[in-house]
C-alpha cells in the first residue's frame, strides 16, 4: 500500500513539472518570454498554482536544454542565443523531419514524377 502511495505522489509531481516546463518552453520558443528575461520561481509557482518544487525542477530541465541560464546569486534568465546556435539546434530536427517526409512520400515517386 505504501508503494502505491509513493508512486501516486511521484506521478503528480512529475505531471506538474512537465506542465510547467512545457508552458515555459512554449513561451520561450514563441517569443513571449524574451531573451534575458528573469524568471522568478515564486511568480511562476503562483501562476501555476503549485509549490516551488516542480517549478525549480522544470527550470533545471529547461536549463539542461539550453533554454534557461542560472546565475548564482542573480537568478534564472531566458537564454540569449545567436543565430548560429539557433540553426545548430534546428539541424537535427530538420534531418528527422526530412527523413519522415521522404519515407512517407517514396511510394508516390514514379518514373514520371522523377523525370
Amino acid at each position: 500500500m505504501a508503494d502505491n502511495f509513493l508512486s501516486t505522489v511521484s506521478t503528480a509531481t512529475i505531471s506538474q513539472r512537465q506542465n510547467v516546463a512545457h508552458a515555459l518552453r512554449e513561451s520561450i520558443i514563441s517569443g513571449d518570454l524574451a531573451p534575458g528575461t528573469q524568471l522568478k520561481q515564486n511568480d511562476i509557482s503562483a501562476k501555476f498554482n503549485c509549490s516551488p518544487g516542480p517549478v525549480r525542477e522544470a527550470m533545471r530541465d529547461l536549463e539542461s536544454e539550453g533554454l534557461l541560464e542560472h546565475y548564482p546569486n542573480r537568478g534564472v534568465f531566458v537564454s540569449r542565443i545567436s543565430n548560429r546556435e539557433f540553426l545548430e539546434m534546428l539541424a537535427p530536427t530538420r534531418l528527422v523531419l526530412e527523413k519522415f517526409a521522404l519515407r512517407d512520400s517514396v511510394e508516390k515517386f514514379t518514373p514520371i514524377v522523377i523525370a
